[in-house]
C-alpha cells in the first residue's frame, strides 16, 4: 500500500498511531512498578551490591563493543568515500530543501559552531520537579528516577507500610500486563499500518544516494543483534527453539513500534519466563539497561560519524578513531530519555570534535530515519536483553525438598 497508494497509507496510519499510544500508556506504570519493586528487593539484601557492580560493568562493556564494532565496520565499508560531485550536489540540495534554515552545501567550508552542553542537558533530564508529571508526559528516564527514589524510600519505612505499597505496585504491574495481552490482538493490523506509512514517507532520492551507508548500517545492526541473541540462547535454561521463538515475538514488537520501552513488557516476560532468569533481578536490570544503554544509537552514531568523515574528506588516524569510539558512547548514552528524531541531535558531540557541520549530516540522517529507526530499536532491545541475560542469575534447577509423610495404617478400623 505504501508504494502504490501512499495517500491511503497516510490515512490508515491512525491504527498504528493508536496502537503505539496504547503501548506507551502501559509502559510508564510498568516501569514504575518494576524498578521500584526491584530496587526495594535489591537494597534489602547486602549481597545484591555485587549484582549492581556486575550490571555497571557489563553495561559499560556492551556499549563499548557496540561503538567499536560499528566503527570497524564503518572503516571497512567506507560509506561516503569517493562520492561523485553529482551525488554530493544532490545531497546538498536535499539538505537545503528539507530545512530552510540549514542553507548549507556539503562541499562548503565548515562553519564554526558553539558546542552544545550535552552532559548538562543530560543531567537536567534526570530529576523531575513533579513525581506524577513523568508518567503523564511519558518521560521514561524521569519515571525511572521517581521509581528509584520510591524504591529507596520503601526501605526506610516500617515493613507493614512497605508491604502495603509493595502489594499495590504488584497489582499495578499485573493490571497493565493484562492490558498488553489484549493489545496483541490488534498487533497485525497495527503492523500493516506502520509498515505502509514508513514505505510511503521514504525519500527515494536520498535512499539511492546513501544506499551503501544504509546497507552497511542495517548489516551492522543485524550482526550485533545476532551476537546478542546468541548470548541469550547460551544463558537460557530452556531449549533454543523456545528461546528463539520468545525473542522473535519481542523483535516483532520492536520493529513495529520503533520504540524501545514499548517492548519492555514482552522483554521482561521473555527473560523471566521463557529464558528463566531470576524475575526480581530482571525487573530492576532490564528497564535501567534499556534506558541507559542506548546500544542502537551508539552504533548508529559511530557509523554516521565515519560517513561524515568520508564525505568531508577527514583524516581518520588511530587516535582520532579512539576518540570517535569514546565520544559516540557518550553521545549514545546521552540520548537516554529522548525519543524519535530528537535522539539524532546528540551526534553533534562527535561531529563538533571532527569539525563537521552537524546540521548538514543531521538532515540526511533525518531523511533516512524511517528506514533505519526500526532496526536501530531492534538492536537496542536485543543488546539490552543480552547484557541482562549475563548479569542476572538463572533460576535454580534444584527440585523442591520433599516433606516427610506420616506413616498411615494399612487397614482402617471400623
Amino acid at each position: 500500500m505504501g508504494l502504490f497508494q501512499p495517500d491511503l497509507a497516510l490515512k490508515v496510519n491512525l491504527v498504528g498511531s493508536v496502537y503505539i499510544d496504547l503501548l506507551k500508556l502501559c509502559v510508564g506504570p510498568i516501569v514504575l512498578s518494576c524498578v521500584a519493586l526491584g530496587l526495594f528487593e535489591l537494597l534489602t539484601h547486602r549481597s545484591n551490591w555485587v549484582f549492581i557492580l556486575r550490571l555497571c560493568v557489563f553495561l559499560a562493556l556492551g556499549v563499548f563493543l557496540c561503538s567499536l564494532i560499528a566503527t570497524i565496520v564503518g572503516i571497512v565499508a567506507a560509506p561516503g568515500q569517493s562520492m561523485s560531485e553529482s551525488t554530493l550536489g544532490s545531497l546538498g540540495i536535499v539538505v537545503n530543501q528539507k530545512i530552510v534554515d540549514f542553507s548549507l552545501n556539503l562541499n562548503s567550508p565548515n562553519p564554526v559552531t558553539e558546542p552544545q552542553p550535552v552532559f548538562r542537558l543530560f543531567i537536567e533530564q534526570l530529576i523531575p520537579d513533579n513525581a506524577i508529571a513523568p508518567l503523564v508526559s511519558n518521560e521514561i528516564l524521569k519515571v525511572i528516577v521517581v521509581a528509584s527514589i520510591l524504591g529507596v524510600g520503601m526501605t526506610l519505612i516500617p515493613p507493614a507500610q512497605s508491604d502495603n505499597l509493595k502489594n499495590l505496585l504488584v497489582s499495578v504491574r499485573l493490571t497493565f500486563n493484562k492490558i498488553l495481552v489484549l493489545l496483541t490482538y490488534i498487533l497485525p493490523f497495527a503492523l500493516f499500518s506502520i509498515v505502509s506509512y514508513t514505505v510511503a514517507t521514504v525519500d527515494g532520492a536520498v535512499f539511492l544516494s546513501l544506499i551503501k551507508f544504509i546497507i552497511a548500517t542495517i548489516l551492522t545492526f543485524l550482526l550485533i543483534s545476532a551476537l546478542s541473541v546468541g548470548l541469550i540462547v547460551l544463558r537460557s535454561k530452556r531449549d533454543p527453539w523456545t528461546t528463539l521463538h520468545s525473542i522473535m515475538e519481542v523483535s516483532v514488537v520492536a520493529l513495529a513500534t520503533q520504540n524501545v520501552m514499548a517492548t519492555l513488557p514482552q522483554s521482561l516476560n521473555s527473560l523471566s519466563v521463557d529464558v528463566r532468569l531470576e524475575e526480581t533481578e530482571v525487573n530492576i536490570a532490564l528497564p535501567l539497561v534499556m534506558t541507559m544503554g542506548r546500544f542502537g544509537n551508539v552504533a548508529y552514531f559511530a557509523l554516521a560519524s565515519i560517513l561524515a568523515a568520508f564525505i568531508y574528506d577527514k583524516t581518520l588516524g588511530f587516535s582520532t578513531l579512539a576518540i570517535v569510539v569514546l565520544l559516540n558512547i557518550f553521545s549514545g548514552v546521552a540520548t537516554a530519555g529522548a525519543i524519535g528524531i530528537a535522539t539524532l541531535t546528540m551526534i553533534s558531540l562527535t561531529l563538533d570534535i571532527l569539525q563537521i557541520p552537524t546540521e548538514a549530516i543531521l538532515t540526511l540522517l533525518i531523511v533516512i530515519d524511517p528506514i533505519i529507526a526500526p532496526v536501530r530499536v531492534l538492536l537496542t532491545v536485543l543488546a539490552s536483553m543480552g547484557v541482562v541475560a549475563w548479569v542476572v542469575t538463572p533460576e535454580s534447577d534444584e527440585p523442591a525438598p520433599l516433606t516427610a509423610l506420616e506413616p498411615q495404617p494399612l487397614l482402617q478400623s471400623s
